[in-house]
């Protein structure tokens, strides 16, 4: 049976059940997982145990990518298909979150788009976007920012589609990745939604409807989170304009996908994110360790954008 869904602005036919929201007709491009053969798989070289992720280009310009103990799938060249195959018994859920992570953002940039790493949150009918890497936080002040009433766009992927000469961010999978003190901090739950992986204390929430932006929105502007060491040093919260070349530096430097490494993808990589930065405002956040402090650092978001409070925005 095939299932037919919308997410990031992309039209998904897969073979699996999810609780994402319906195909639309105008989504763009398409994407299709389909459960691949374990003897095709078998078939193809294998990395090393010891590598985590082993990307390789086969014979016929597709990639192969192999996780040691999560997942195998193939992107076609047109990145149109994608095939998968769990490994070791993998849960379906584990699953879902890389299909919908780096499969889905390697298929995305073989048809020429670029996915950032970011979370987004809506705030007064525009999308706020909160970029950083891995264990940078921005899923925890993402949720600071849900707990404070406003509403999740994407966490931790961030497709940018041109509207009517405008910029607008997508709606993605619905879910908030969180480690156990930030789900307790700002949903009461620490033991409450998916793991990450077998191994991992990281959790995967589907957040309730009320707590979700579900419609694309006008991309308002960046916020670039400071690193782990960068907060260990800070002692207040600061917010700096970035000039546009600064925010192309940032953005380049937060690519979703850093599998690929072609020249033409690294040109089409480039001419992507220096249209957004171009377009879009950028600031560089500072700002000291510890989730007490997050509603601080939101407040100081707010701020910068001419808000006081939620208040502002009834």
């Amino acid at each position: 049976m095939e299932y037919r869904y919308s997410v990031y602005g992309v039209g998904l036919t897969t073979d699996l059940l999810f609780d994402f929201a319906p195909c639309r007709p105008g989504d763009a491009p398409r994407v299709m997982f389909a459960r691949g053969e374990d003897a095709v798989f078998d078939a193809l070289p294998r990395g090393s145990e010891q590598e985590a992720v082993v990307c390789r280009e086969l014979d016929d310009q597709s990639l192969h990518v192999q996780s040691s103990s999560f997942y195998d799938f193939v992107v076609d060249r047109s990145g149109a298909n994608v095939a998968y195959r769990p490994r070791n018994d993998g849960d379906p859920s584990v699953l879902r979150n890389f299909l919908f992570g780096q499969a889905l953002s390697i298929a995305l940039v073989r048809q020429g788009i670029e996915p950032l790493h970011a979370a987004v949150v809506e705030v007064r009918g525009g999308a706020v976007a909160l970029l950083g890497d891995c264990t940078f936080g921005k899923s925890t002040l993402a949720a600071s920012f849900v707990h404070g009433g406003y509403r999740l766009l994407t966490d931790d992927m961030l497709v940018v589609h041109e509207r009517g000469g405008g910029l607008v961010a997508m709606p993605g999978t619905g879910r908030l990745k969180l480690m156990g003190d930030s789900a307790a901090a700002f949903f009461r739950g620490r033991d409450r939604g998916v793991p990450l992986t077998a191994h991992s204390s990281k959790r995967v929430f589907r957040l309730e409807d009320q707590m979700l932006q579900q419609s694309e929105l006008p991309l308002r502007a960046f916020f670039v989170l400071p690193t782990p060491d960068e907060r260990a040093r800070s002692v207040g919260i600061t917010v700096e304009s970035l000039a546009p070349a600064e925010l192309l530096t940032q953005l380049i430097a937060n690519a979703f996908v850093t599998l690929l490494d072609d020249p033409a993808r690294l040109d089409r990589n480039f001419s992507s994110n220096g249209r957004l930065a171009a377009a879009i405002p950028g600031y560089r956040l500072s700002y000291p360790a510890g989730l007490e402090r997050l509603p601080l650092v939101r407040d100081a978001i707010l701020g910068h954008l001419g808000f006081s409070s939620k208040e502002d925005l009834q």
